[in-house]
């Protein structure tokens, strides 16, 4: 079932004259959501403790006498575009509770008395009273990366970070406690060409007229029959090539073998296909694998 999301014309401070927002309207097959249980925050967090509440895996945030914050990485597709946040909040004081994101880009918050402890570069996306399902709305879907480089939730690795503040106080009335569960990052499914080519950092994709080329090299293995031998090699350079697409598309998936997690290509990349073949003379085989720009979702 389709789905069509739009933003009005919104803007905040910290976005004025350097990321307009624009009459933005998302229309798209569906939604791809990525969702952190309460307790999966990163270490750099201050204050924020495990707790049973909500699903019995979120967040207690407590800001008493002095300010915390819990912070959530993900780690997302570098092609994105746009992308919107939930979360389940507790809120048994009921005060406003204040969402940053991280900014890698040259762009920094001004200095707020109130929290001196803030990085400029956490930039504000909203202020809100919640107590239960929180979506972002202000605005609802944010730009990942702004064309001037000054703003860029992304970074070189695609992981945007999502922090959730507490001011301190006195108990018991001006201290904040908020309780945080299923904080999800939401983006379309769809591949915006624009956004994909724009994050191509990477020597092992790269972009010729229509199409996305990469290539992939195997390695023939010793002591096996020489047809098989060949046969293994031109696997390896195939799966090698593929998994440089899966890499740039995000179809990446991270499994955990025994105490070693590893990162593993998802799914085959439709519409990739082999544009040429090299038999290398220490008998590997190196291929090279072009997808057409028109095989990707685009908006």
């Amino acid at each position: 079932m389709k789905k069509r999301v739009t933003a009005i014309i919104l803007s905040s401070f910290f976005l004025l004259n350097l990321y307009p927002l624009c009459l933005i309207s998302f229309c798209y097959a569906g939604e791809k959501i990525l969702t952190l249980n309460g307790d999966m925050f990163s270490p750099l967090s201050v204050g924020a403790y495990s707790s049973t509440q909500l699903s019995g895996h979120s967040c207690k945030l407590f800001g008493i006498l002095q300010s915390a914050y819990v912070i959530y990485d993900f780690r997302v597709p570098k092609y994105l575009d746009s992308f919107a946040a939930t979360a389940r909040v507790k809120n048994p004081r009921a005060k406003k509770i204040d969402v940053y994101l991280y900014n890698y880009g040259s762009k920094q918050e001004q200095q707020m008395l109130s929290k001196p402890d803030l990085d400029s570069k956490w930039i504000r996306w909203e202020s809100v009273l919640i107590d239960g399902d929180w979506r972002s709305r202000s605005p609802e879907f944010i730009w990942a990366r702004s064309k001037t480089g000054a703003l860029d939730f992304l970074g070189t690795y695609g992981v945007v970070r999502l922090m959730f503040y507490a001011d301190g106080g006195l108990p018991p009335d001006e201290d904040e406690i908020y309780f945080i569960d299923k904080v999800s990052l939401i983006w379309s499914e769809d591949i915006n060409i624009d956004s994909l080519l724009q994050a191509l950092s990477s020597d092992k994709v790269w972009r010729e007229g229509d199409f996305l080329v990469t290539e992939g090299i195997g390695i023939r293995p010793q002591g096996v029959p020489p047809g098989q031998a060949r046969a293994m090699a031109m696997r390896a350079a195939t799966v090698g090539a593929q998994r440089n697409f899966a890499e740039v598309l995000g179809e990446i998936e991270t499994v955990k073998s025994g105490s070693q997690a590893k990162s593993i290509a998802a799914t085959t990349v439709r519409g990739a296909r082999i544009r040429e073949t090299k038999y290398l003379d220490d008998g590997s085989v190196k291929v090279i694998v072009e997808l057409p720009l028109s095989a990707l979702k685009q908006k």
